[in-house]
């Protein structure tokens, strides 16, 4: 099992669309915890909005083993996509992952998410503060 941690602002759809995301790139999530912090005063992403404190713990859909460690930096990358413009409906994700492609999402306003994957064999933490 991969344990992923994600420290983000939230939005409306940012949870589906991490999970989508995960789906996309072959992962099948076994376990979810979800959880949304108001203000946020201890660790400040941006002042005065809400912040998702989410875990997935997921294993490959094909082999229902662990992924590679090489493969980390893909499902990474893929969750950072989801967490830069959430899907607003299901079916507008895949025409929303070909104008990304076809656009830069470089005026995204928001602090970069912080996205923890632990690798193989390695005892669940928290994330970093």
């Amino acid at each position: 099992i991969i344990i992923i941690f994600i420290l983000s602002p939230d939005q409306d759809g940012v949870l589906a669309s991490m999970t989508i995301a995960l789906a996309l790139e072959g992962c099948s999530v076994v376990d979810l915890h979800a959880d949304t912090k108001s203000g946020f005063a201890e660790r400040t992403l941006t002042a005065n909005t809400a912040s998702i404190e989410d875990v997935f713990s997921v294993v490959d859909q094909t082999t229902g083993r662990a992924f590679e460690d090489a493969d980390l930096p893909r499902l990474a990358q893929a969750l950072q996509k989801a967490l830069q413009k959430p899907i607003k409906t299901i079916g507008s994700l895949k025409q929303q992952q070909q104008q990304e492609q076809e656009q830069s999402t470089s005026s995204n306003k928001l602090q970069p998410p912080q996205i923890t994957i632990l690798p193989r064999g390695t005892p669940p933490a928290p994330p970093p503060v």
